[in-house]
């Protein structure tokens, strides 16, 4: 299948499709003499390059992921490291909506009087 034709079953431009290749997250497909190739493989490769920063994986790790061969099980530790950062993450997220929401009750009458300024945690 054609650049175009993917393009349109997975709805990313082929601007976007090119990025993938150059910056080798996707491998590149074959070749007819000067126009690209794709088969079902490469189409289920962009889709999953599509979905992945749902996940919040940057390209590094899903081209990692797309570039080895996995036998059951392996891709396993790799995703767990990504939950283990997300986990993190969320809980950063938690400790400053709480601070905001102490902020947000503060009836301080200006920074320098308020409890986040004056204490040392």
């Amino acid at each position: 299948m054609r650049i175009s034709e993917v393009a349109k079953k997975t709805g990313l431009t082929v601007s976007t499709i090119r990025y993938y290749e150059k910056r080798s997250v996707t491998r590149l497909p074959k070749r007819n003499g000067r126009e690209r190739v794709y088969s079902e493989d490469d189409l289920r490769r962009l889709r999953f390059v599509q979905k992945a920063p749902l996940l919040g994986m940057p390209l590094r790790d899903i081209a990692e992921i797309l570039q080895k061969q996995w036998s059951k099980g392996e891709m396993a530790p790799v995703l767990s490291r990504h939950r283990r950062k997300i986990q993190s993450q969320i809980e950063a997220f938690k400790r400053m909506e709480n601070a905001l929401a102490q902020l947000e009750t503060c009836t301080c009458s200006g920074v320098l009087d308020c409890e986040l300024a004056n204490s040392d945690g």
